[in-house]
C-alpha cells in the first residue's frame, strides 16, 4: 500500500495512487477526482472524500486535504462493517 521509496499510497480499486506531488488541479482533473465528494470548502483550504478505496481486500474512506494547490494531509479510515460506522 505504501511505496517505501516514493511514499506514495497505492490503491487497487480504483487503480490510483496519492503522492507528495499531487496537486489540487491534478486531482480534480483525474478520473478519481471527478467522482470525489467535496468534504470541506473554505478557500484556500479544500478537501475531498473518496469511499470504497480498496487495497488487499480492505475498504478505506480516504480524505485528501489541500491548501491551495498543495496536498498537505491524507486521512485513511477502514470502512469495514466489523469496525462499526463511527
Amino acid at each position: 500500500m505504501i511505496d517505501p521509496v516514493t511514499g506514495n499510497l497505492r490503491f487497487a480499486l480504483p487503480d490510483w495512487s496519492v503522492g507528495p506531488g499531487l496537486t489540487h488541479g491534478g486531482f480534480r482533473a483525474s478520473e478519481v477526482g471527478h467522482s470525489a465528494e467535496p468534504f470541506v470548502a473554505n478557500a484556500p483550504y479544500s478537501s475531498y472524500k473518496l469511499t470504497a478505496c480498496c487495497q488487499s481486500g480492505v475498504t478505506f474512506v480516504v480524505v485528501l486535504w489541500f491548501n491551495g494547490e498543495r496536498l498537505y494531509r491524507t486521512s485513511l479510515a477502514i470502512s469495514e462493517a466489523e469496525y462499526g460506522s463511527s
